[in-house]
């Protein structure tokens, strides 16, 4: 188990600090208009599951302090708005969240890192054309190698005196 020295050393070198994990009333959340969109149906399904199941989400929202003292809601999402959006329609109350405290710009960069860490990896497929092609070369070379051998074979048994059909003396497998 790591010390909480070093766990406390290591969390001092991060460019942007948690304030704190808690369960945070979504009432006291914001969603940027940047944020809202449609989840799609296997993605809404799999968190209604999740939220059904579990009774909140396992996976922490990431969000930050807002600036609004008069307001009551009080942090902003940075990641999770899709856990959140499932969450108020299921009518939860509560959710696990990462609180910040970050400029707009340090939100920016850590919404970017998280989506290119989070994507999964493209694994790059030949389309169908290049796979006939590769088949073709394939096919025709086996082919000619096919052919040469039974020549080969072909020209082995002439000289050996085994007759392939001769006509008025002419093999005409040595033609």
């Amino acid at each position: 188990m790591v010390s909480s020295t070093k766990r406390k050393n290591r969390q001092e070198d991060l460019p942007v600090q948690p304030v704190s994990l808690e369960l945070t009333p979504i009432s006291q959340i914001t969603v940027p208009d940047s944020q809202v969109r449609d989840i799609p149906a296997e993605r809404h399904e799999a968190l209604v599951k999740s939220l059904s199941e579990q009774g909140s989400n396992l996976i922490p929202l990431i969000v930050r302090l807002t600036d609004h003292d008069d307001s009551e809601q009080q942090y902003e999402i940075v990641r999770g708005a899709d856990w959140y959006q499932v969450a108020k329609e299921a009518e939860i109350k509560e959710l696990w969240a990462w609180i910040y405290e970050m400029t707009d710009e340090q939100a920016k960069i850590a919404v970017a890192e998280i989506e290119q860490l989070t994507q999964p990896p493209v694994v790059e497929t030949p389309d169908f054309e290049h796979l006939m092609q590769q088949l073709e070369v394939s096919f025709d070379k086996k082919v000619d190698s096919l052919t040469k051998k039974i020549d080969q074979s072909i020209k082995n048994r002439c000289r050996n005196g085994v007759s392939f059909g001769y006509d008025l003396g002419v093999c005409h497998g040595c033609q």
